[in-house]
């Protein structure tokens, strides 16, 4: 290996390993490309940065950071800041052969420094004249109050070719593995019983039925299901069976049934439900689960449950505490 990608790698994987789920794939739209445009920029609400410098005599390489919410692990403890955090890498148009066998530009797999790595090239998701590296790295999340370890490919830099210069052939259907086909078979059969999340069906997946977590992501977006739609049927779901406020509806949506929040806050307005009545509701029902209720905690409890207290006072009332 020469010295230069040689370290390049190394910045890649020293980089890669502090990455939090989300932001190596964190894509920008805007008139300006701020992935390859020097400067700090703001875009869709989002902040970024983005400084650009030689990566060899004939090719530019570019550094983009986004300004984001950074999980780390030290000493046992894993700590949550604000900052700004690696979004990805990009490398700015030339010819495929100035690249030679680097294996950035090229498609396949390697282990550099006992990091896996792969790149795919002139594929429907990298386009006819470019390729993406990823790094199987290990990424935290938060869940609640609970944090944990993933382990995963992670997206980590873009190679940009001139137009016309490399002939990586159309991309080809690839045949399900036997554990792409049964995740598949798992999924279908948990999306007709609930309206999951895509992110909460993958954790099913996984969790619960032991899918490989590369296996159960392939499967929930071969499902080809209409992830926005999921959010208004589970809405529908969760009151049918109790009684919520506006704002506990959203957080169930959102905290435990990891739907997007903004699709949750429209599919709960898109419901026009009365809020009295759902409090009347759900003083029902934990009258049906626990008697002795005074009207005092009756109504504490439907304000700890994110009603008014107009609504909560109308819903231990209309129960007859």
């Amino acid at each position: 290996m020469n010295k230069t990608r040689a370290s390049i790698l190394a910045l890649v994987m020293m980089v890669a390993g502090t990455l939090l789920p989300g932001f190596a794939t964190t894509q920008a739209a805007a008139d300006i490309d701020v992935y390859t445009t020097p400067g700090t920029h703001t875009v869709n609400g989002r902040q970024w940065k983005t400084v650009c410098s030689k990566y060899s005599s004939t090719i530019e390489r570019c550094r983009t950071e986004i300004w984001a919410t950074q999980i780390t692990l030290a000493k046992g403890r894993f700590t949550q800041t604000n900052g700004w955090a690696f979004n990805n890498l990009t490398y700015k148009p030339v010819k495929h052969s100035l690249w030679g066998s680097n294996p950035l530009a090229n498609p396949g797999t390697w282990t550099e420094a006992g990091r896996q790595w792969k790149t795919e090239c002139g594929t429907a998701v990298t386009g006819r004249d470019g390729c993406r590296s990823f790094i199987y790295s290990t990424v935290y999340t938060r869940s609640g109050s609970a944090y944990k370890a993933i382990n995963q490919w992670t997206f980590n830099n873009i190679v940009r070719l001139t137009p016309g210069s490399a002939n990586f052939g159309a991309a080809k259907p690839t045949t399900p593995t036997a554990g792409q086909t049964e995740a598949l078979r798992l999924a279908k059969v948990y999306l007709a019983d609930w309206p999951f999340s895509r992110s909460v069906l993958i954790e099913v997946l996984v969790e619960e039925e032991g899918v490989a977590k590369t296996d159960a992501t392939w499967a929930a977006d071969a499902a080809k299901v209409d992830w926005k739609a999921q959010v208004g049927k589970a809405a529908k779901a969760l009151v049918a069976d109790w009684g919520y406020s506006r704002l506990g509806l959203i957080d169930e949506l959102v905290e435990w049934e990891g739907h997007n929040k903004a699709d949750s806050i429209a599919a709960v307005d898109a419901l026009k439900l009365d809020y009295n009545a759902q409090a009347k509701r759900a003083a029902q029902g934990y009258l049906e689960v626990e008697e002795g209720w005074t009207k005092a905690e009756m109504i504490d409890q439907l304000i700890y449950d994110r009603f008014t207290s107009a609504q909560a006072e109308y819903g231990a009332t209309a129960v007859g505490l």
